[in-house]
């Protein structure tokens, strides 16, 4: 989902745009993913790419606002991407009554996307698969 460019095609508004339709058709077939899902199925690879997306937007986001006050950077959507996120990481087998949590954020992850910077966004995935490797 997320393609590693060059600087200047990373501040192309053409490719920013691009970039936000290919987030949303994935969101949108994630969500539909959650949907078709019954109560006890196995859900832990749906909730790892799910918990990957939603925390490269919340740390590119918060990456972003890093010099200004936690009550700035704490704003009602990155609230919901934290609840979604707390979500997906406790379930292997599928519960619907996370469900809604999980789809606001998929929601609030793609209204925050809009206001990244390709910077931010470069260096939350850097600083993710980091951690991921270690």
């Amino acid at each position: 989902m997320i393609k590693v460019v060059n600087k200047q095609t990373a501040k192309n508004p053409v490719a920013r745009a691009v970039a936000r339709a290919k987030l949303h058709s994935t969101l949108t077939t994630q969500k539909i993913a959650l949907y078709m899902m019954s109560k006890g199925d196995d859900c832990q690879e749906l909730m790892d790419g799910l918990g990957l997306t939603l925390a490269v937007v919340g740390y590119a986001f918060e990456w972003q606002h890093r010099n200004r006050s936690e009550a700035d950077r704490s704003t009602p959507d990155i609230r919901i991407l934290r609840g979604g996120l707390s979500a997906c990481r406790s379930m292997t087998r599928y519960d619907p009554i996370n469900t809604t949590a999980i789809v606001l954020a998929l929601e609030a992850a793609e209204r925050i996307n809009v206001l990244l910077n390709a910077e931010s966004i470069q260096r939350a995935w850097v600083a993710l698969v980091k951690n991921a490797s270690k």
